[in-house]
């Protein structure tokens, strides 16, 4: 009887504890998040608290720096379709209707995918790349997930979008352009 008593009393002062300190976390992030910005750069305290332990807000316009994009065309029918961002559809998608949390998984495989065809020398033709593990699964998951029908010729774009907030200007640096006839790539494993 005595040990459970001894017991609950520990349980106590350690729940005690938690709540002190998680507390003491949210005055602390209260207390730096409405604090100027000249004050949060002054004390090297204040400056690890505000890059490791502060939680949000992370999607201010001036902390996103790089987003990675993928333009999507084809040619079909004696025409090239508009240029697609995919991954914007699929984000505002997202938006729209919050459970389709698939939406948002497809964009990060995609930009897994242009990444690894990236690494390739991104100042190559087509020819230097299509033999390639990566280039081969981008076009087939580009076929299957986007497009979803036969087509003569496809067009991917990748690169960059760098904001600069000084200028409050957004600049665009490709890292590749490709221009092929998708029935000319070798079909990759399945991928998913």
């Amino acid at each position: 009887m005595e040990r459970d008593a001894n017991f609950l009393s520990l349980r106590r002062r350690i729940g005690i504890a938690a709540a002190a300190i998680a507390l003491l976390h949210v005055v602390l992030s209260i207390t730096f998040l409405l604090s100027p910005k000249e004050a949060q750069q002054s004390s090297m305290i204040r400056l690890m608290y505000n890059q490791l332990l502060l939680i949000g807000p992370f999607f201010n316009e001036s902390r996103i720096k790089t987003s990675p994009q993928l333009y999507v065309r084809y040619y079909e029918n004696n025409q090239w379709t508009p240029v697609r961002d995919v991954a914007a559809e699929n984000h505002a998608y997202f938006l729209r209707h919050p459970w389709r949390y698939d939406r948002l998984r497809i964009n990060y495989f995609e930009r897994y995918m242009t990444r690894r065809v990236g690494q390739w020398n991104s100042r190559s033709d087509v020819e230097s790349v299509k033999e390639s593990r990566s280039f081969r699964e981008l076009n087939q998951f580009v076929l299957q997930e986007y497009i979803q029908r036969p087509i003569d010729s496809l067009s991917l774009v990748y690169g960059v979008s760098q904001y600069y907030p000084e200028t409050n200007s957004i600049r665009f640096d490709t890292t590749f352009a490709y221009t092929f006839k998708p029935s000319e790539i070798g079909l990759a494993k399945k991928i998913y």
